[in-house]
């Protein structure tokens, strides 16, 4: 039976002009204006002073900014209630905005707040705590040689006093798949209610002196109902009843911190060739795992086959787009460059590997030495040598790699069996419990657990805790847990998302699409199948899906795959 990706006809169209504007290890993108460009950068650039005072950063990638129009921004974006979101990668951290966004300077703090909480904190933190502190730490205000927090959201004040708030256990148990993201209203008040508590834990004198101790108990692992009165002598409700006095109160203390001097060069701002633009743009889609937002302009670039970065670029996204003999064809030329990126040396590395073939490792040892900064490149480094028994000389990769990205579980499952293997057991079972604090899949969050509990245990003999064969989330296509058969009657074309309605048993349904790129295609011959929007001539297909019921939506779940009978 053959497998094939589906891609649909919701191909943005493409743009002639960007602009960039630079300065020191920062860049910004906008297919709007250079203005734009240099807005956003002079916002970043500031956050970047700002926050090496109030939350520095343990490990510093590079930041590239995006500043998009719409159709581009919604082709990328995580969710439809945002108007900005910070991605973190493998060699950049990204920080994207909405060109029309009400307050973009505003907007560029909230996302570097996120940026610098990743990599100081390293564990996530509950919702309401991590958008908390990007709103507060929204309203930083650089002036000259001082910076100061905790200026009041009066859009946050205004809108807690003619509403109705959120239960306290209500906002204190949001969770990424909770049903309140779907609710524009619902979304408005768990942002200002974040805002105000957490506010009031960071910067009311009752308060204040426990909020250092009560992330370190976070970071920890300690859970937060414990956390809580250990930090602060009070309970998560009593704080939450407090929050709702200190808004009456309306006197929200602020703080001044001095400011280190901008040791950055001078910024450089100007027009970019279309090319650079898509190319970068196309970075942006992969590492927001939306690479078919790209996809027309991977149809465009392969016309362009005899440009160094274009062939990388092509590379690059043939890998995320699943082309794999394109992606071979691509990498192979364009990691023969010598000054080839590290991301294209790196992944030409891994389909050597993936195919058995011995020479794989000197690339990634290549793309390492290219950049010291590349944390997926010291991982797979540091796995390769511990398969080898050359503990010692795994550890100091794996330790750089979860340095550089903290919340990766199975970095630090790695560096705990390597840890292990040296005799020792102390930071092995410190890096397992920093495994179970960023385990998200149910195979992590066992393997780190038997790790905590039994550190004495032969961890090497566990399958589920040995690293192997890494594959990124992006490269695999997901599956489904349930299928219905019938007749595809419809598809709505939404942006780059889509909706299928299927008829089944006399009762017609919806299933959403959210990413075309990573639909399989059974029983057909060719190597793509177009659909067209709109109302299609009936036609016999089983549906596998992810069972998602999304009300907003009005669709049962997430199509997997199709297959035609």
């Amino acid at each position: 039976m053959s497998k094939v990706l589906i891609f649909l006809l919701l191909a943005l169209p493409l743009r002639a002009a960007w602009w960039k504007a630079e300065k020191g290890e920062s860049r910004v993108y906008s297919d709007i204006s250079e203005r734009a460009a240099r807005e956003t950068l002079a916002s970043i650039n500031s956050a970047r002073r700002s926050f090496e005072v109030v939350m520095p950063r343990q490990s510093k990638p590079p930041i590239v900014g995006f500043v998009l129009s719409d159709p581009l921004f919604r082709s990328v974006r995580p969710d439809k209630n945002v108007a900005a979101f910070y991605q973190s990668s493998a060699l950049a951290d990204f920080i994207v905005v909405r060109a029309n966004a009400q307050d973009r300077g505003r907007a560029t703090f909230h996302e570097f707040a996120h940026l610098a909480s990743h990599h100081s904190l390293g564990v996530p933190l509950p919702p309401w705590l991590e958008e908390g502190l990007a709103e507060v730490y929204s309203t930083l205000e650089p002036a000259n040689s001082s910076v100061r927090l905790g200026i009041s959201i009066q859009e946050h004040v205004r809108l807690l006093g003619n509403k109705t708030w959120l239960s306290a256990q209500e906002l204190g148990s949001v969770a990424g798949g909770s049903a309140l993201w779907g609710d524009e209203q619902r979304v408005a008040l768990f942002y200002a209610q974040s805002w105000v508590l957490t506010h009031l834990l960071r910067l009311d004198s009752r308060y204040r002196d426990g909020f250092a101790g009560f992330l370190r108990e976070m970071r920890a692992g300690v859970p937060q109902h414990e956390a809580f009165p250990q930090a602060f002598g009070k309970s998560y409700m009593q704080a939450s009843a407090d929050a709702a006095h200190y808004l009456q109160r309306g006197n929200f203390p602020a703080v001044m911190y001095p400011l280190p001097p901008d040791s950055a060069s001078a910024t450089h701002a100007a027009s970019c060739s279309g090319v650079e633009g898509e190319l970068a743009f196309s970075r942006l889609a992969i590492a927001a795992q939306k690479p078919q937002a790209a996809d027309s302009i991977y149809q465009r670039l392969s016309q362009m086959k005899r440009d160094p970065q274009v062939l990388a670029g092509l590379g690059i996204l043939s890998m995320a787009l699943g082309k794999a003999e394109s992606a071979k064809e691509y990498l192979a030329a364009a990691s023969a460059a010598p000054d080839a990126e590290a991301d294209v040396v790196f992944e030409y590395g891994i389909l050597l590997r993936d195919e058995g073939a011995a020479n794989w490792l000197p690339f990634v040892q290549r793309a390492v030495a290219r950049n010291p900064l590349f944390a997926e490149a010291r991982f797979v480094l540091g796995v390769a040598l511990a398969n080898q028994g050359k503990h010692s000389e795994a550890i100091p990769h794996l330790e750089k790699a979860a340095e550089i990205l903290p919340r990766q579980a199975s970095f630090w499952q790695a560096l705990a069996f390597s840890y292990f293997e040296t005799g020792a057991v102390e930071k092995s079972r410190v890096a397992a419990k920093r495994a179970l604090d960023s385990a998200t899949k149910p195979d992590e969050k066992e393997a780190a657990r038997v790790a905590v509990d039994r550190p004495d245990s032969r961890l090497k003999e566990m399958d589920t805790f040995r690293p192997g064969v890494i594959v990124p989330e992006s490269w695999q296509n997901p599956k489904g847990d349930r299928k219905t058969e019938g007749q595809l009657l419809r598809i709505d074309c939404l942006g780059p998302s889509a909706r299928f309605f299927i008829r089944s048993n006399e009762t017609t349904k919806a299933y959403w699409v959210d990413n075309p790129g990573k639909v399989v295609l059974k029983n057909l011959s060719t190597v793509s199948f177009e659909f067209r929007c709109g109302d299609q001539e009936p036609r016999a297909v089983i549906v596998e899906y992810k069972s998602q019921p999304d009300e907003t939506r009005g669709t049962e779940g997430m199509v997997t795959s199709l297959e035609f009978q």
